[in-house]
């Protein structure tokens, strides 16, 4: 059975959520202060269950993993997250976001929303997971995509290509780029 009053929750928690990213990300038109930074990749970040999308992303390969590479590879996913999904330019883009509907049982969830920018629509659906009092994302389906789908591919594809600990040097490297890069864009900005 469907709970319309945790669908109405979700909606509403969500709304927020996508509420407080786009005043932070709307509060300068030039790069964020490091302050306003950490706290846009904080609640993107804090919306998101690793455990389940480094499983789900991972597939086959998660039940090989000990403990330590899960915690380890749960973290890496996360500040992936919030690289691709902490970027006020994002944000700055979107000009309404309509909230469609949510649909709940037991617990599990999916909320549909329409995001208008720039003249075109995208629709994205939201899996998400209860997690004690919480709710959190495990998927999200952007036009018709999964983020753990092709996340999955490409995570497969390395593998096979090298091996997991290939992946994750990948990963490291990856993000070791990316922070060197704001590093410099911060400095020349001050």
């Amino acid at each position: 059975t469907t709970d319309a009053t945790t669908g109405q929750k979700l909606l509403d928690m969500l709304k927020g959520r996508d509420n407080a990213i786009r005043a932070i990300a709307r509060s300068t038109t030039g790069p964020l202060a490091p302050a306003d930074r950490e706290k846009l990749k904080v609640i993107v970040g804090d919306a998101f269950d690793y455990d389940e999308l480094s499983r789900q992303s991972l597939g086959k390969y998660w039940a090989e993993r000990t403990p330590a590479e899960r915690k380890e590879f749960a973290g890496l996913y996360r500040r992936l997250i919030e690289k691709s999904y902490a970027d006020p330019k994002l944000y700055r883009k979107v000009e309404k976001i309509a909230y469609d509907g949510a649909e709940a049982t037991g617990s599990t969830a999916t909320v549909k929303t329409t995001v208008l920018y720039k003249g075109e629509k995208s629709a994205i659906h939201y899996t998400m997971l209860r997690s004690g009092e919480k709710w959190l994302i495990a998927d999200m389906v952007i036009d018709d995509v999964s983020v753990v789908r092709n996340n999955r591919q490409n995570f497969y594809k390395e593998i096979a290509k090298s091996s997991y600990a290939g992946l994750v040097a990948k990963v490291k490297k990856k993000l070791a780029e990316e922070t060197a890069a704001g590093a410099k864009a911060s400095a020349k900005t001050y």
